[in-house]
């Protein structure tokens, strides 16, 4: 007899192309299959945890998809995105809305709930608890219909639509309430989900899809999100009513204002005429700028001529021209957004108006002027006719036009701001906590210059971002000239230093009521398909007209797509990479340098020689020609982890020093047999504690791939799920552990459910508090019987670990129970998982009469190294591929009769050696098998050691 020792499994299930390459290290450390066992770091495995049950999907017929969020270290989510909605996940359940109170519910098919507050809409999905009497309706969730908000009163479907019928409940006591789960409106439909790109930075994500205008999703606390399409523009608003003490159309001026936090320029100003080079320019000091620019135009260019401040009494600016001899090197920011939402066709009189006498409009986009409009009246002073200049134009989703009528000029006005007592988040400090920030509204307005000669219909509006607010304002006029301004409604919006603050446009107009719209023509091939943040700028590529171009913000400002003529190192970067093949990039990743992936080649773009990436300085190379599939890659310390465009295997990039490259290796060629027939359509990497990616195949099967490149760990398992597969998977910290959450397609007494279910951290003091089952609930209480709330179930087999003993099968009743043989306090119910299967792969020793291949074995016995794990239900036994194999349990090493009596119904955690002697059977391979049948208990093998024999 020999005993040969396997001391790990690190290098996991190994592809039947290996099976006789006993020459690699990888051999003596793999098995032939893990199937329901993953690998630890540290070379030992564990049988996969069970999962907890948190939701069903927003339309259990459709795919979704799982996003992470990570707000703070405290603060981190699981985005559930369906058909045109998202709803938020935190902590292992669904955030709600505020709760309204149940005053009655009926004995009826279907049941009818009255309530106070705020009524719910129909279809919306509610979560119920607390009730008395009717305690069926307790931790479920429900779709609301036929709500009748006259008598506060509204129908209980079930998640499918179903009448819930509590005609056989029991009648209602008293309390209870109602909330609705959180839900977000999203303009991404099911088939977008799959290729649905997302990145974050702090407080904000940017999602991109080519179908759809790049959004930014931020949000201000659990229920409170908001998804946004991004406006291309300076945040800063430029300065308004700026004026030449030598009114004239000799020379023109125009300003732009620096924000003093984010050191950001604005667009310029309209042109300021004068008739002399000696005059003195005067406009309204903007909040958070003490710094503004001075542009004077030169043959048709605005040069540089220096810059004013700000008095510290905050009231106009002047700055006064001496024949300054402008430099037309450095010229103002031009607006550029190369993601507009459509082409300018026509204008649409969505109000006539009336009084107007002789009008004229503009369009304006992000705070500039697109072209003007001519504009034709009737007898009334309606407007009958709107005829643009020029069509063609892209422009975004905030245009807007500004109707005038009158000849008033001069009036400056300054907006004044006052905090609302709440914060946001402005930035990241050094350990990549948020920094919060007082926000602002709009308080007041001062009439720094009241002008002259404007009409009684005259308009004040705020604009920020280059599209006017809901702010309103009334205007006083005293002889034409602007007397007062009073804040009607500050509007619903607020600022901070990192969103900028509003201006304040005048319009004036004798006529009022007049509303034109622009139309345009959505043009969905200009929209970026990803982004990312790299060397301080935000950047886009790959829109379906440009399919490998890169778009860099202005340094320092993420939306800001602003160029200079000539162009200055800060401003917004255009490149297109220069390949033999038009490959659309798929995938942007922020390392020592920016790393893209396209669908043919990886590429590193850098610097060149520089330090930080310049319109003058972008040097972008080819490293590699595998391409990339359009699934998220993963970064694992330093190193990138991507899955190629066939999404038939893993591949890795780490930076070699010494070429000053990017290479990698196949990490999926050991195992390679887990892709010959199926692809990868998601995955998710969990840092703790194991560093592991879980990953979704398109036959729902679920692997764990075990990475730690600096202890050569790449250890590719099987995860399966009774009567599920797997389809989505997400990743988020919570508390010391990374949370992975699956979307699970399941067939529940006959009928298809898509839920979302949390894996369970592996982590426990005692076998009662082990969580092994899925699509799992647990009670804690008092000791019952009865275990209610399984609703989810219903129909379904399941086992119970009811104070760490193993209980069932049982079948959930209609009513959602289960019921145990014995009282317990401690109970967690759910699907029993697969067979926890690991075969050893064929034993390679020798002996004195040679190598043992070619040559019968027999396994007289195995010992098995575990730790912290169940004293009984691990089975082992020979598997030498004669039929099902004869297993057996295994027992303390100090019991080595196989036929011994039972164990105690009582399993205790053992960190210890077990043993097994088997009924010795002569094949040609040697090999074992170890197997968990049925059993909700945990187990972590950290080696084998068969005592083996060798024939002739």
């Amino acid at each position: 007899m020999a005993k040969i020792t396997q001391p790990s499994f690190a290098a996991g299930e190994l592809s039947p192309s290996l099976y006789s390459r006993t020459d690699l290290a990888k051999y003596h450390i793999g098995v032939r299959t893990m199937l329901n066992w993953y690998v630890h770091p540290q070379g030992g495995a564990s049988n996969c945890p069970g999962t907890a049950w948190v939701g069903e999907l927003i339309d259990s017929a459709a795919a979704g998809r799982l996003i992470p969020f990570s707000f703070s270290s405290t603060d981190t989510y699981a985005l559930e995105f369906g058909h045109l909605k998202m709803r938020v996940i935190r902590q292992g359940g669904y955030v709600l809305e505020g709760t309204h109170s149940v005053t009655g519910v009926t004995q009826a098919n279907p049941g009818v709930v009255t309530y106070t507050g705020t009524d719910p809409s129909n279809g919306d999905r509610v979560w119920v608890a607390s009730v008395v009497g009717m305690t069926q309706l307790n931790g479920r969730f429900f779709t609301v219909a036929n709500v009748n908000t006259g008598a506060n009163t509204f129908e209980l479907r079930d998640t499918a639509g179903n009448n819930v019928n509590t005609s056989g409940y029991t009648a209602w006591s008293s309390g209870g309430t109602w909330a609705r789960v959180y839900t977000v409106a999203t303009p991404y439909t099911t088939a977008d989900l799959p290729t649905l790109k997302y990145e974050q930075s702090a407080d904000t994500m940017t999602l991109t899809h080519k179908n759809h205008a790049p959004r930014k999703l931020t949000r201000t606390d659990h229920a409170a999100w908001t998804l946004a399409t991004i406006t291309f523009a300076p945040t800063q608003q430029p300065p308004t009513g700026v004026v030449s003490s030598s009114a004239g159309t000799t020379h023109y001026y125009a300003v732009t204002a620096i924000n003093d936090d984010t050191g950001e320029e604005s667009l310029q100003s309209a042109d300021a005429g004068s008739s002399s080079e000696t005059s003195t320019l005067t406009w309204a000091a903007l909040a958070g700028c003490t710094s503004y620019s001075v542009y004077k135009k030169k043959n048709g260019v605005y040069g540089f001529i220096g810059t004013a401040q700000a008095p510290a009494s905050g009231s106009a600016v002047t700055f006064a021209d001496a024949t300054i001899v402008p430099d037309t090197a450095t010229t103002p920011p031009q607006q550029r957004n190369p993601f507009g939402a459509g082409e300018f066709t026509s204008v649409t009189i969505t109000a006539a108006g009336s009084g107007y006498s002789a009008p004229s409009a503009v369009l304006i986009d992000n705070g500039a002027t697109v072209t003007t409009i001519t504009l034709g009246v009737d007898g009334g002073g309606a407007i009958t006719s709107a005829t643009p200049a020029a069509t063609g134009q892209r422009i975004g989703a905030n245009a807007y036009i500004q109707i005038s009528d009158g000849a008033g000029a001069g009036a400056i006005l300054q907006l004044n701001f006052v905090a609302t007592g709440d914060t946001i988040v402005v930035g990241i400090d050094g350990n990549g906590e948020p920094l919060y920030g007082p926000t602002y509204r709009i308080d007041t307005v001062t009439v720094v210059n009241g002008g002259s000669g404007y009409s009684s219909g005259v308009e004040v509006r705020a604009v920020h971002q280059g599209a006017s607010t809901d702010a309103t304002f009334s205007v006083t006029l005293s002889t034409g000239a602007i007397a007062s301004v009073a804040v009607v409604s500050a509007g619903t919006a607020t600022y901070a230093d990192n969103t900028g603050y509003p201006t304040a446009v005048i319009t004036d107009s004798a006529g009022t009521g007049g509303i034109l719209t622009p139309v345009s023509t959505p043009d969905a091939t200009v929209n970026p398909g990803v982004s990312t943040w790299h060397d301080g700028r935000q950047w886009f590529a790959s829109s379906v007209q440009k399919p490998q171009t890169m778009w860099g913000s202005v340094s320092g400002n993420f939306n800001n797509m602003s160029q200079s003529q000539p162009t200055r190192d800060s401003d917004a970067i255009t490149r297109t990479l220069a390949s033999r093949q038009v490959n659309d990039i798929r995938h942007m990743v922020s390392l020592t340098q920016m790393i893209v992936l396209t669908g043919g080649a990886e590429w590193k773009v850098s610097a060149g020689t520089a330090d930080v990436i310049t319109p003058a300085q972008f040097v972008a190379r080819p490293q590699s020609y595998n391409g990339s599939s359009d699934i998220k890659p993963i970064v694992v310390n330093d190193t990138l982890l991507y899955i190629p465009a066939n999404r038939m295997k893993v591949r890795s990039l780490q930076y070699q020093w010494a070429q000053d490259s990017w290479s990698g290796t196949d990490m999926s060629l050991l195992a390679s047999h887990l892709f010959e027939q199926n692809y990868i359509t998601d995955w998710a990497y969990a840092r703790d504690p194991d560093s592991i990616c879980w990953t979704v195949r398109d036959d729902g099967v679920a692997l764990a791939f075990t990475f730690l490149a600096e202890q050569q760990i790449f250890a590719w398992s099987r995860r399966t799920t009774t009567g599920g597969y797997f389809e989505s998977v997400c990743a988020v910290q919570e508390n010391d552990q990374t949370a992975v959450y699956y979307i699970i397609r399941r067939t529940i007494n006959g009928v298809t459910k898509r839920y979302v279910e949390r894996q369970r951290a592996r982590v426990f003091a005692t076998i009662a508090n082990a969580w092994f089952l899925d699509s799992a609930l647990r009670y804690s209480g008092s000791a019952a019987t009865v275990i209610s709330g399984l609703w989810h179930l219903v129909g379904e087999e399941v086992y119970a670990l009811a104070d760490g003993i193993v209980r069932g099968p049982l079948t959930v009743s209609a009513a959602g129970q289960v019921t145990l043989p014995v009282a317990a306090s401690l109970v967690t119910v759910g699907k029993i998982i697969p067979d926890a299967d690991i075969e050893l792969l064929d034993i390679d020793g020798q002996d004195g009469a040679g190598k043992w291949t070619g040559r019968k074995k027999k396994i007289a016995s195995l010992t098995v190294a575990l730790k912290n794990s169940a004293d009984q239900g691990l089975v082992a036994g020979p598997s030498g591929g004669q039929g099902t194999p004869t297993l057996y349990a295994l027992k303390p090493k100090d019991m080595v009769n196989p036929l011994a009596a039972a164990p105690s119904t009582n399993p205790a955690l053992v960190t210890d050696f077990m043993h097994q002697i088997s009924a010795p059977q002569w094949d040609w391979h040697g090999r074992a098998l170890f197997r968990v049948r049925n059993s909700p208990l945990p187990y972590t093998i950290t080696g084998i050691t068969p005592d083996v024999a060798a024939g002739g």
